[in-house]
């Protein structure tokens, strides 16, 4: 069950600076339109997590490599994102729909074969217009806004990049979560998020995560 403590403190975040309406700094991307990423693409996250409990702090700093790869789901050669990093590998199989050209998850892999979705999850916008919004709704409490809010150059070790700013607010049972996305619309991809969740879930020790995850390096020019 969706709890209203893990709601206030995300709320709370939203308020501070972590979503709400935003207003434009830097150069304006030059295509708003996302590209398509193509088989043979490659880009490193670094990714920064810190957890906070009652009495201790956890924090941790890992490297995401991502590849996109071309590899069978049932029974149709489709492209995937593969993710190697912080002890485990993924799959992310990914399509883009139609005159809209949005990125929807069709399939994932965590080792044990993969498997299809169906509907396919809306990932990412595929054309960027400030003040769209989409909204996805699952079983219970399951929920996920998103907007695009701003055009802002950000810098990050791999460089400096014109994208659009993407929040987004994530609930679900175990809590919720405050995202801040930059998406290079050139690249396709997202060069920098940060984002914050609350999961109170255990009333004797609850917790909130804070996570940022940054460029530094792609072959994608």
């Amino acid at each position: 069950m969706f709890r209203k403590g893990a709601f206030l403190f995300v709320g709370a975040a939203l308020l501070a600076g972590c979503g709400g309406s935003g207003s434009n700094s830097g150069i304006r991307p030059t295509t708003n339109l996302l590209r398509e990423l193509q088989v043979g693409d490659r880009y490193v996250h670094r990714v920064q997590v810190t957890i906070d409990r009652p009495n201790d702090r956890e924090e941790s700093t890992a490297t995401s490599t991502n590849e996109v790869v071309l590899r069978d789901l049932t029974g149709t050669p489709t492209r995937a994102i593969f993710t190697t990093g912080g002890g485990f590998d993924t799959y992310q199989y990914f399509d883009y729909a139609e005159g809209t050209g949005d990125m929807m998850q069709v399939g994932s892999e965590f080792g044990e074969g993969a498997t299809r979705l169906d509907p396919p999850l809306f990932q990412q916008f595929g054309i960027f217009v400030i003040g769209n919004t989409y909204e996805t709704k699952g079983e219970g409490s399951n929920r996920t806004s998103m907007a695009v809010r701003a055009y802002e150059t950000v810098t990050v070790p791999a460089g400096t990049f014109q994208t659009f700013r993407v929040d987004s607010v994530t609930m679900n049972e175990f809590g919720a979560t405050a995202t801040r996305s930059w998406i290079a619309p050139a690249l396709g991809f997202v060069v920098k998020s940060e984002s914050i969740s609350a999961d109170d879930t255990m009333e004797d020790e609850p917790q909130t995560t804070t996570s940022t995850v940054e460029l530094i390096s792609t072959n994608v020019r």
